[in-house]
């Protein structure tokens, strides 16, 4: 909130403030863009937050521009527009091939080589920040095109969290190094005193078993069939074939959270939904 309160108060140094009185604090910005006749635009990039922070410092009226960029697909409520909202999604085959040659400096790519760079995007899921990281580690020379698969088969954590391989763009992260800044996020709120922490715990817990299973397969099912059945008065503790696994379980906690039943012994899905919505924001 503090990096937004003082992004808005910044505008009171626009010339056109200043000659209207406007003080340096979003209490005075906000009111005065509202009126403002001339043509303006904010964006609020990286808004990966609840929608009610970026409400509380959206200008009242219809007039200027609002760009938002998020992770977060609740700040969508915040436009009454059903075509204001873009999703962007993984890339078209095509564009990722193009961005892996572009960003892999490649020229004139043959026959053969353009067969293994739709492999690789096939692999990489067509993510553009995976893909442009990808190219990079070709263009370093640290690996071709034609044996990248089995380098990234063989060393896929090196290649994806190694700040060398962080591709053409200006982003400045490597992959995995992305989505730890999210998971950091997540243990950063389920540690704190809120009325949220059991459901950020909860989250956690989930990513840690969704790695259990083929990214394919994981179905809300699932979960309602584990509950049901552990409950079940046929089953005991002896009935379990894979004890390993009931071994590398992060916490029976939260396990027993996930499959609560109701008073008439069907799954309580509350506290797994509430996790799966809070995944949704990242």
């Amino acid at each position: 909130r503090e990096t937004m309160e003082a992004s808005i108060s910044a505008i009171a140094a626009d010339k056109d403030a200043q000659a209207a009185g406007v003080m340096a604090k979003s209490a005075s910005v906000l009111p005065w863009l509202a009126f403002h006749e001339n043509n303006w635009v904010i964006i609020f990039d990286g808004a990966d937050g609840g929608y009610e922070m970026v409400e509380e410092f959206l200008p009242a009226g219809k007039n200027g521009n609002i760009l938002i960029s998020s992770r977060n697909p609740g700040l969508a409520r915040l436009s009454a527009l059903s075509d204001a909202i873009l999703e962007v999604i993984e890339l078209e085959e095509d564009a990722a091939v193009n961005l892996f040659i572009k960003s892999a400096r490649l020229k004139n790519p043959s026959v053969t080589e353009q067969a293994h760079i739709k492999m690789i995007v096939q692999e990489l899921g067509y993510l553009a920040l995976a893909v442009d990281q990808a190219a990079s580690s070709v263009a370093s020379k640290l690996c071709h095109v034609d044996n990248y698969l089995e380098t990234y088969r063989q060393k896929r954590l090196q290649l994806m969290e190694d700040f060398m391989f962080k591709g053409s763009s200006n982003y400045g992260l490597p992959v995995y190094a992305t989505w730890d800044i999210s998971f950091t996020e997540l243990k950063h709120r389920a540690a704190a005193q809120s009325s949220d922490s059991n459901a950020y715990q909860n989250a956690i817990f989930i990513l840690q078993l969704f790695s259990f299973f083929h990214f394919e397969g994981i179905s809300e099912d699932i979960f309602c069939r584990a509950a049901e059945t552990i409950s079940s008065p046929w089953f005991s503790d002896n009935d379990w074939d894979l004890p390993l696994l009931e071994v590398s379980l992060p916490s029976n906690d939260n396990l027993g959270l996930l499959l609560q039943l109701t008073n008439t012994n069907v799954w309580n899905s509350f506290n797994f939904r509430a996790a799966i919505r809070i995944l949704s924001q990242f």
